[in-house]
């Protein structure tokens, strides 16, 4: 099937509040990555030891490999809130408005005299969640597109442009 949008790109126009730009960090530092795996296989063995330990009946090192499992999950909920509000408060460079069109083989961002085009076949990766999509454009940095400006015939158009270029979706690392 043929794309005929040649002449008829799909603009949204996207202005980002802080919580917008901390949804992106939150997404971005929950992805599969060595510190989560290792925050996780840190939780699991500490979880399993102390089962095995409360099953012999030796109730003080169960107790405190339960209470390290515990502060494992704390330390690491602080740390990304930690992380999420020094990223988001040193982000005042980001663009807070800016215009991304869709052609059929180029992603345009725009924000006041700086346009920027990027092929789809040299994004990084895209997600999908529920509120958003994320283009990312290197390992780190990712154009944000929430789905919640998008009209049902745009979110449409856009899922065509998505088969067209056969772009792989990727789901979110959650755990």
């Amino acid at each position: 099937m043929g794309m005929e949008q040649k002449n008829n790109p799909l603009v949204i126009k996207v202005s980002h509040s802080i919580d917008r730009i901390k949804d992106f960090f939150r997404f971005h530092l929950k992805q599969r990555s060595f510190i989560n795996i290792l925050y996780l296989i840190v939780f699991i063995i500490t979880i399993i030891v102390s089962i095995v330990l409360f099953a012999m009946s030796k109730w003080n090192w169960a107790i405190l490999l339960c209470f390290v499992a515990i502060i494992t999950l704390l330390f690491r909920s602080i740390m990304y809130r930690i992380t999420i509000n020094k990223l988001s408060k040193s982000s005042h460079h980001i663009a807070i408005h800016y215009i991304l069109t869709f052609f059929d083989e180029q992603l345009q961002y725009q924000t006041g005299d700086i346009i920027l085009t990027y092929t789809y076949s040299k994004l990084d990766r895209i997600y999908e969640t529920k509120h958003y999509y994320y283009f990312y454009i290197s390992k780190n940095k990712a154009l944000i597109l929430p789905k919640g400006l998008m009209l049902g015939s745009e979110k449409d158009k856009l899922k065509a442009i998505i088969n067209y270029n056969e772009l792989k979706i990727h789901k979110p690392f959650w755990f």
